[in-house]
């Protein structure tokens, strides 16, 4: 019972408290005496149990699932949300399973490049800010750079995710090919840099892109119609043929 109506009145005053997703959020102060959840009303909706564990110690699931991000991820700025997107429902039912299998996967449809992608979505302020201390920041396709932190006993697990994520792999005249694309000059040439001393061949590339015709903030497709850009920027491209394709897919598809 309160003695007075002044404490009665101090409890029910607003308390600016910062959600477990990085959402700011008025409650009254009773709530945090009571114990009551402080999430917002995102969060209320999907409660979920967020799996830390695999980024806690050194293991191929942690630097394979950072690989991952940092190819076709994306880490909010203000908020501890985490989104990847991709073409393979299956993969991402993988990393899913690794985080959360709770969360459900959701499907969109693009109308300008007529495909199907799948967005997971998450989040949790762990692995959020391990995220970011490792490279893998907000808007990074310009900027990022080789994960400071990454020892070279799980590079082949990293470089493994880069490829599942948005690599490619094929065959050219012939000949089996291993590509990775990236906005990035500075990463492009760090990863160039690090292949070289693991041993390997790989082709350092330019692709100047011709394809989109820039006007003002927005490009004309084939179709006539605008479309808003944020830029138009050139892709760096580490490229392995023949052999050394075959060498380098050996190295990251390893028997576990």
């Amino acid at each position: 019972m309160l003695e007075n109506k002044d404490e009665e009145c101090s409890i029910k005053e607003k308390c600016l408290v910062k959600c477990d997703c990085g959402i700011m959020k008025k409650i009254q102060l009773r709530h945090l005496i009571l114990g009551s959840s402080k999430c917002c009303n995102v969060c209320r909706k999907h409660k979920y149990i967020i799996n830390t564990n695999f980024i806690e110690n050194d293991s191929y699931e942690k630097y394979y699932f950072l690989g991952c991000m940092y190819s076709d991820g994306f880490v909010d700025k203000d908020r501890n949300r985490m989104v990847i997107v991709s073409k393979d429902k299956d993969w991402l039912e993988c990393l899913r399973n690794l985080v959360c299998q709770e969360i459900s996967i959701k499907e969109t449809y693009n109308k300008y490049y007529n495909s199907t992608h799948y967005r997971l979505t998450f989040s949790d302020h762990i692995i959020h800010d391990w995220l970011i201390k490792n490279g893998c920041i907000y808007k990074k396709s310009l900027i990022v750079d080789y994960p400071p932190c990454l020892p070279d006993k799980f590079a082949r697990d990293f470089f493994r995710g880069l490829v599942d994520g948005d690599g490619c792999i094929g065959v050219y005249n012939g000949r089996g090919v291993c590509k990775i694309s990236t906005a990035s000059e500075k990463f492009a040439t760090l990863m160039f840099i690090k292949l070289k001393e693991f041993g390997f061949n790989p082709r350092f590339n330019e692709k100047i892109n011709k394809k989109k015709t820039k006007i003002g903030r927005g490009i004309i497709s084939p179709s006539g119609k605008k479309h808003t850009i944020s830029s138009d920027r050139n892709q760096w491209e580490i490229i392995f043929n023949g052999s050394h394709a075959e060498k380098f897919l050996k190295w990251i598809y390893y028997d576990e």
